[in-house]
């Protein structure tokens, strides 16, 4: 065992300290004792399989942590960093995560039921494929393109349609085919257009993702219709 501290991401505060293997077991032992672990840095630490059952860290900075297969259920983790996290496996279930920044997280079998995910950012494509309707909310979520960093609001659950050629993924508003991000309006508008010979249209749009649009459309409109409800006649074809 060593001597271990687990500090504050500002000004460098000792929330908790003992004689521990791994700053893992810190982290448990301060969630038993029920220590408030607010701003707490854990960046770069591994939490695989850690036990933080009703732990109490908001603010923290877990950016680029491995969380695999940890217990986070029902925590208050407010406006926690996330960044390039890893959370497959992980059971967040009944926690608060609003304002959470997921960019570069990776998920997978990660369980978010009754989980309060209001304003959180995410950007993987791994991202879309988490059962957001289990959540208790996901209101004014952002999806962030990594390419770029085109932001993309949403509040219902995205739908990822794997296909041979492209990913697409639709959200409220917007369809991204490959990596470019549209509205459903302009995506129809656009594909009518010679790329060509359309300045404009050639800056925003891979020719790969229009044509693979125009070819699919009616295929794709008719997904639009059974994932969001938006009926054919609120998008003039």
């Amino acid at each position: 065992m060593t001597f271990t501290k687990i500090r504050s991401k500002h000004g460098r505060k000792i929330l908790h300290q003992g004689r521990f293997n791994s700053a893992k077991e810190c982290l448990e032992d301060a969630c038993a004792l029920g220590i408030n672990m607010d701003g707490a840095d854990l960046s770069y630490t591994d939490l695989h399989i850690a036990n933080l059952d009703g732990l109490r860290m908001k603010g923290a900075n877990l950016k680029n942590c491995n969380l695999l297969g940890a217990n986070l259920s029902e925590a208050d983790l407010a406006d926690t960093d996330f960044t390039n996290a890893t959370l497959h496996g992980a059971c967040l279930a009944y926690s608060n995560l609003k304002d959470c920044h997921f960019k570069g997280a990776l998920f997978g079998g990660t369980h978010i039921q009754g989980v309060c995910l209001d304003q959180a950012i995410f950007s993987t494509l791994s991202a879309c494929q988490i059962d957001f309707q289990s959540a208790k909310s996901f209101a004014n979520c952002t999806f962030i393109q990594e390419t770029t960093q085109q932001e993309i609001p949403f509040s219902l659950q995205p739908i990822h349609f794997p296909t041979t050629a492209l990913k697409m993924i639709f959200f409220d508003q917007h369809l991204m085919i490959g990596n470019t991000i549209d509205t459903y309006q302009n995506w129809l508008n656009n594909s009518r257009k010679p790329l060509k010979n359309n300045n404009k249209t050639k800056k925003n749009y891979s020719e790969n993702a229009l044509d693979f649009f125009g070819n699919n459309k009616d295929f794709i409109m008719l997904l639009l219709t059974q994932s969001h409800g938006i009926r054919q006649s609120e998008v003039a074809i």
